[in-house]
């Protein structure tokens, strides 16, 4: 399914994942740890291989800090080609990469400057060398100061004051004008100067190609006839040689990835809350299913904005107090998962040290959700609501091909008109959800998952906060100045326990507003051929593509 990766959060900086599944009430099923990939010493993995990771569409925006850019199909494909400065390890802490920086050191707060030490043998697959001008040309890119760059979100660039050589060329000193304590999330993944010093090269360079990258695959080709980008070890690579000869992203429809995968077509399968995949690959002979604790949940984003219908938040609230979302998560995700709960809270996963139910007025209550849409003026006529006339009628729409999807919003569907509310589910074309229906407003209510990041603070306030000049992530247009300041005031918090209960506060404000409505823990759980190594359920860890291959 589509999945947005560049906005999701689930577990703080220091958080650990440790722990949460003995607790039986987490919400994240019962004996799952952090990650479960097969992990096999290198003298274990055979060298070469073509390993075929199923997508449900070809990318072609490639640049992940693009607004169209950062989709977690996406980003699978960005991951193997360009720097990832800090790589998140399985208990949601993150370490230096070793591969691009030989340190990176946070000195003070006022101001708070960071130096970063790039490793010397680091370079971009045209040869030159990877400097401090990379670093000031994505934060000029991304700092929103210049709206010609169609940027996701500025995501702590805004907090930066300058980007600055260092000692060398090889060092980067950055300073910030307010304090930003996620800090490690910024520049990763890492551009070339070429791609941010020029807004057209931006927004349009990277369409269906990856000119100048720097990691230790590059890219081979895009077939738009097989529907498959093609990546090759990079020669000029100097960290650990990729175990792959070929790393190849074919698109398969979300409904028929199971199918692919039985008929040895893909090397994997992600089954997330599907059921019937779920049996059907544990059918397969030479298989293997890998589960983890989950970073991603699934959502229901509602459109606010002006002249659309749910711009009445006591609207939006009926709807979501009329959803009973513990029946979904245990008929969807318990399944594949059991003990899958509700999710009540849009920041940190269940389970986790900072985990707060802030869902507040919007718990299920049927008869409650009936009152509020009496008083909102949507009065019953039968078996709708209506007012002045008009249906009381909603549009939810999802990405055709992905089953799952089209059920959860078929369930939401029944739900809804039991308190007198029609839905009608549009299957959209999934190369357009986002681009056509998500990001441009074409929707009353859209289901998608959000997928983990270990910086959720100042990567989700781009979803949560309400900018007038630029909707970002906040598809739905909603918004007050107190979730913005209260973002504002976590991200300049260095202590994590304050900044998390900041952090809860303005998850508090965003379920009072009827903002959006977590579901549940999206499961974690991925089919594989059972001579596939280091690969499988991460979990909210990083992917070590040199690593990945097929067992001697």
């Amino acid at each position: 399914m589509n999945r947005r990766t560049w906005a999701v959060l689930l577990t703080a900086t220091a958080l650990a994942l440790s722990g949460c599944t003995s607790e039986p009430d987490s919400g994240a099923g019962s004996g799952l740890g952090q990650i479960d990939i097969n992990a096999k010493p290198a003298d274990q993995v055979g060298d070469g291989g073509e390993f075929v990771w199923p997508v449900t569409k070809i990318a072609t925006q490639l640049n992940h800090n693009q607004v169209l850019g950062a989709e977690r199909d996406f980003t699978d494909v960005q991951n193997a080609l360009l720097p990832r400065l800090f790589l998140t390890q399985p208990d949601a802490t993150l370490a230096v990469n070793k591969d691009y920086l030989e340190s990176a050191e946070s000195q003070g707060s006022s101001p708070q400057v960071i130096t970063y030490k790039i490793n010397p043998k680091a370079v971009w697959s045209d040869g030159t060398p990877i400097t401090w001008q990379d670093f000031d040309a994505q934060y000029k890119a991304l700092n929103t100061s210049n709206p010609a760059f169609s940027v996701s979100g500025a995501n702590g660039y805004d907090k930066i004051g300058k980007v600055e050589q260092g000692a060398s060329e090889r060092e980067v000193r950055v300073t910030f004008k307010q304090p930003f304590a996620e800090w490690r999330g910024l520049f990763g993944l890492l551009y070339p100067k070429s791609t941010n010093a020029d807004p057209n090269v931006f927004n349009t360079g990277w369409t269906e190609q990856a000119p100048t990258t720097g990691g230790p695959f590059k890219w081979a080709g895009r077939d738009g006839g097989a529907k498959t980008i093609t990546l090759v070890p990079n020669e000029k690579w100097w960290g650990e040689k990729p175990k792959l000869s070929k790393l190849i992203f074919r698109e398969v429809p979300a409904d028929q990835q199971a199918q692919e995968f039985a008929a040895g077509k893909v090397s994997f399968v992600d089954i997330g809350p599907n059921t019937e995949a779920y049996k059907q690959v544990q059918q397969v002979a030479g298989s293997a299913v890998r589960k983890a604790l989950s970073p991603s949940y699934r959502h229901m984003t509602f459109n606010g904005a002006p002249g659309a219908i749910l711009a009445d938040a006591k609207l939006r609230t009926a709807i979501a107090k009329a959803v009973d979302r513990d029946k979904l998560a245990q008929d969807l995700a318990g399944p594949v998962v059991p003990g899958t709960k509700a999710l009540n809270n849009h920041l940190f996963m269940p389970g986790t040290k900072y985990y707060k139910d802030n869902l507040g007025p919007l718990g299920f209550d049927r008869a409650a959700a009936e009152r509020l849409l009496d008083e909102a003026g949507w009065k019953r006529d039968g078996a709708v609501r209506k007012k002045d006339g008009k249906v009381l009628e909603l549009r939810d729409i999802v990405p055709a091909g992905v089953d799952t999807s089209a059920t959860e919003a078929k369930r939401i569907q029944q739900q809804l008109a039991e308190v007198g509310v029609r839905v009608n589910v549009a299957e959209v074309p999934a190369n357009a959800f986002f681009a056509e229906y998500v990001s441009a407003g074409n929707f009353d209510i859209a289901d998608f998952t959000w997928v983990g990041t270990p910086t959720p603070i100042s990567v989700m306030a781009g979803v949560y906060k309400m900018d007038p000049a630029a909707v970002k992530q906040n598809y739905g247009r909603i918004g007050n100045d107190q979730v913005n300041k209260l973002f504002d005031q976590a991200n300049a918090e260095f202590d994590d326990a304050k900044r998390a209960e900041l952090a809860n506060r303005a998850d508090a404000e965003v379920f009072a507003l009827a903002h959006s409505v977590p579901l549940y823990q999206r499961p974690n759980a991925i089919a594989e051929k059972s001579t596939v190594a280091n690969f499988g359920a991460f979990g909210i860890a990083s992917i070590d593509y040199t690593k990945i291959g097929f067992s001697k």
